[in-house]
């Protein structure tokens, strides 16, 4: 879905209303606008780990100090650093916001 197809979904009558509870009884749930991305095995199991296991951390950490070897020391395998950083900077690019968005809206594991 793109976003204007979104801005569609979420103009039409009675919408901005429910999101913000203002008066409508229509039930809508925005995240199910958003497609969850398709992503390796490997850099889900990352995600879930950074978002329950990180042992150096109090309380869980952002998407961004996730994406930042430096940041990450050790905890960060070799293999999720080299799809992060290891290609031409289109490849980057994209691989770096398959992660931001598998991390902010679900993600489905590539076959």
């Amino acid at each position: 879905m793109t976003g204007k197809e979104i801005g569609e979904k979420l103009s039409a009558p009675g919408v901005y209303n429910s999101i913000y509870g203002l008066g409508s009884n229509k039930d809508y749930d925005v995240s199910k606008l958003i497609p969850k991305v398709k992503i390796p095995k490997f850099v889900a199991d990352y995600i879930d780990y950074c978002k329950r296991d990180i042992p150096h951390s109090p309380s869980r950490i952002g998407v961004g100090s996730a994406m930042q070897p430096e940041y990450m020391c050790d905890c960060m395998p070799d293999e999720i650093e080299r799809w992060l950083t290891d290609n031409d900077r289109e490849v980057n690019i994209k691989h770096e916001e398959l992660f931001a968005r598998a991390w902010l809206y679900g993600y489905e594991m590539e076959e």
